[in-house]
């Protein structure tokens, strides 16, 4: 009995460790937002590559508009196309004009 007891135990605190490993890391960085044109609108150059935002609001619609964004990239291929090539989607936790 307190074999499985103790057994119990060690696996919750296991499995309590393994869900503290999955926390989504968001990066930080400055950035711009640029116009590509196109049916993505705008977009977000970082370290010479654009990313298609999923949630970029509408009041920063401004071509080359300096940022600093949290951010975190996403497994998804981009939805859109425009006149700079898009690398990838981003998910945006927060996003500020730089000054």
């Amino acid at each position: 009995m307190q074999k499985s007891i103790i057994l119990f135990f060690v696996f919750a605190a296991i499995l309590t460790t393994l869900n503290a490993c999955k926390k989504d890391k968001y990066l930080e960085s400055e950035a711009l937002i640029v116009n590509v044109y196109g049916d993505c609108g705008y977009a977000i150059y970082m370290d010479f590559n654009v990313f298609q935002p999923r949630n970029l609001p509408d009041s920063l619609f401004i071509d080359s508009l300096p940022v600093i964004i949290s951010y975190k990239l996403l497994d998804r291929l981009p939805e859109c196309y425009g006149v700079l090539p898009i690398k990838d989607m981003m998910h945006l936790r927060t996003i500020e004009r730089k000054l």
